[in-house]
């Protein structure tokens, strides 16, 4: 099961508006102090400056939205820009000016490829070939197919990186160094959308806290290394044990929680105890099962198996408690 977030809705619309609100203000900016200066000659100027000047509403409205765009806002405003970007192109009527105005193709590439998702990224960057292609095509440029290749090419290499060196970072920040698990931030991400899924299809969902028993003793006696080395066993251990569509994460210290979907509080605890024969020699855990009630959110999810497993540990240990069952 694939449970990574696409970027578009990982991503705070502020930040994204914020961004590209940015990509305007200096893209204006730069165009009109560029032609404050020495540069090419052969344009037009006065129209040039023109289009420069048309991107300030538009920064504006981006820096002062405050999330409040739509997603498809964003997506319009970003295509707009492109088109001042053509505009520009098309305004240095075929000569140098043509050509500068043009690596400003690589700034959507690359807002595409950090915010979106690579087809929608890939979309943004296939109008910014066909933009270019059109105006190239009407000045008659013979140099025409050389520059869109080495334009495009460049936006969509300058895109590729940005959105492979994301997903790493992405993959890093929600992954437990120790035990190479999804970590806390990861798993707040999947349970907020699991719970929503549940909630969409009505279906089942149970999540189980495990917590490994007299882990503070382990560490006080031989060490935390020894520690760190129990806590590796057991992820690997368990994460063969669990099913292909189950998710097991390191929750915190010793603490680990597994997400069960599409299943029911009976088949949960079959899942755990499969996890307890997998479980290192002569290492015990207790478990707090907890099964998704109707308007439940995430964290109350989580805090009635919090609850359970607490009840588990008041036991004794080497158990699973289910919370409805130690309610009633």
């Amino acid at each position: 099961m694939n449970h990574e977030a696409a970027p578009e809705h990982r991503w705070d619309r502020r930040q994204m508006e914020l961004a590209l609100g940015i990509l305007f203000l200096a893209g204006a900016t730069l165009a009109l102090v560029t032609l404050a200066v020495p540069h090419w000659k052969g344009g037009n100027d006065a129209a040039i400056a023109l289009v420069a000047a048309s991107g300030y509403p538009f920064a504006a409205l981006l820096l002062l939205a405050r999330g409040r765009l739509p997603l498809w806002a964003i997506h319009a405003v970003l295509a707009a820009g492109t088109g001042f970007v053509t505009a520009g192109v098309y305004f240095g009527n075929g000569h140098e000016g043509s050509l500068t105005t043009a690596i400003l193709y690589v700034w959507v590439a690359l807002y595409a490829f950090h915010f979106f998702r690579w087809r929608v990224a890939l979309a943004h960057l296939g109008w910014v070939g066909v933009t270019y292609a059109g105006i190239l095509m009407y000045q008659h440029d013979r140099a025409g197919p050389g520059q869109w290749l080495f334009v495009l090419g460049t936006a969509g290499v300058a895109g590729a990186v940005v959105a492979s060196l994301n997903a790493e970072v992405r993959r890093s920040a929600r992954t437990d160094a120790l035990t190479g698990l999804g970590n806390r931030r990861a798993w707040e991400e999947l349970i907020r959308r699991e719970v929503a899924r549940a909630d969409r299809a009505q279906r089942p969902l149970c999540v189980a806290l495990i917590d490994l028993d007299d882990f503070k003793a382990l560490n006080d006696a031989q060490g935390h290394l020894a520690g760190d080395r129990l806590l590796q066993e057991a992820a690997h251990a368990w994460q063969a044990a669990i099913r292909g569509s189950d998710v097991l994460t390191r929750f915190g210290g010793d603490e680990f929680a597994v997400l069960l979907p599409d299943t029911e509080p009976a088949l949960a605890t079959e899942a755990l105890e499969r996890l307890r024969a997998a479980t290192p020699t002569d290492v015990r855990f207790s478990a707090g099962l907890a099964r998704w009630q109707p308007g439940d959110a995430g964290d109350e999810l989580v805090a009635r198996a919090d609850a359970a497993l607490y009840e588990a540990k008041r036991r004794g240990g080497g158990r699973t408690v289910i919370a409805e069952a130690a309610a009633a």
